[in-house]
């Protein structure tokens, strides 16, 4: 779900694109990370038909690391998901 925190996985491809410009980085350890998105769910179409041609990058994940913007093979990361434990004590609770 979008805004959930993940960890990148150590020895995963980045793909940094700013307005064109791409940068490629591997990840030497564990990397934190906000989910945004599937890249071909969004205005990302761009890096999704580019990803999927030229790069190991299969289905390009939006990832905020920082105050950046990345993209990363959903197979590269964990989902650290917090929230359906907290909806499921809130809703207890509201009864």
């Amino acid at each position: 779900m979008k805004g959930d925190l993940v960890s990148i996985k150590q020895d995963s491809m980045i793909l940094y694109w700013d307005h064109g410009d791409r940068m490629f980085s591997s990840t030497k350890e564990l990397i934190n990370g906000i989910f945004m998105g599937i890249a071909r769910e969004d205005s990302s179409k761009e890096v999704y038909e580019y990803c999927k041609c030229y790069t190991p990058i299969r289905n390009p994940c939006k990832i905020a690391i920082g105050d950046r913007i990345c993209y990363v093979d959903e197979t590269s990361f964990f989902f650290y998901n917090k929230r359906r434990y907290h909806e499921k004590v809130n809703r207890s609770h509201a009864k």
